[in-house]
């Protein structure tokens, strides 16, 4: 049976990780392993290259497949056993699609779904990240992303839970600014400049509607 990891980004310092250790409770025990970079207390200035490297540890390690999950995103569990029975030796890559969170743990933004994901590849297969920020995964020469290429299977039915927008505006703010910032080579700020405007939190998302059905992080306060 082929072996998968989970491969996921985090920062060392717990507190900056509120989600971290409930959604490692939950989706860790799917895999047959667990590939953590952690930033070790600098910050992570180019993503692509951090997510290589978990690809260049999960292959050594003598893992089929890797499977990322950032560390405000979880599963049910189930669905990550439907994904792991989708690898077959024909398939090289899985796209999944995920659910946006945002206000808190009982709404969300409905009008990116399914926002598609390629988070699930074969190892050796030639696959690697690209772009320092809003990374991609490409594979051969090919100027284009899996996902603008229309690669890989799509499992509709086995979504990613995404936490990442449930913070105060101004957090989101300092987020967006400093991604535009990496993106053309800039330093990131730690903190927002003086006088700079912030913007109500529904700035950030369409809609703020409350979510239908279950998530794995439903009690979560």
């Amino acid at each position: 049976m082929e072996r998968v990891a989970l491969g996921m980004l985090a920062r060392s310092d717990r507190a900056a990780e509120p989600l971290l250790d409930r959604v490692l409770a939950i989706v860790a025990p799917s895999f047959d392993g667990v590939e953590i970079a952690y930033d070790e207390g600098r910050r992570i200035v180019d993503y692509s290259a951090a997510r290589n490297r978990l690809i260049t540890r999960a292959t050594e390690a003598g893992y089929d497949w890797l499977f990322m999950l950032d560390s405000d995103e979880c599963m049910f569990p189930a669905d990550i056993a439907k994904v792991r029975g989708l690898m077959t030796p024909k398939r090289s890559l899985i796209v999944l699609p995920r659910h946006e969170f945002v206000c808190d743990f009982a709404h969300h933004d409905p009008t990116g779904w399914p926002d598609y994901q390629a988070r699930v590849f074969r190892l050796r297969a030639g696959y690697r990240y690209l772009r320092r920020v809003h990374e991609g995964l490409f594979r051969g020469l090919w100027p284009m992303s899996e996902m603008r290429l229309g690669h890989g299977y799509r499992s509709d039915d086995t979504p990613i839970y995404h936490y990442g927008r449930l913070k105060e505006a101004a957090v989101m703010e300092l987020k967006m600014l400093n991604y535009d910032r990496l993106t053309r080579g800039e330093a990131p700020l730690d903190v927002l400049p003086d006088g700079y405007p912030i913007r109500p939190g529904d700035h950030f998302w369409a809609q703020c509607l409350p979510f239908p059905g279950p998530h794995p992080l439903q009690d979560a306060r």
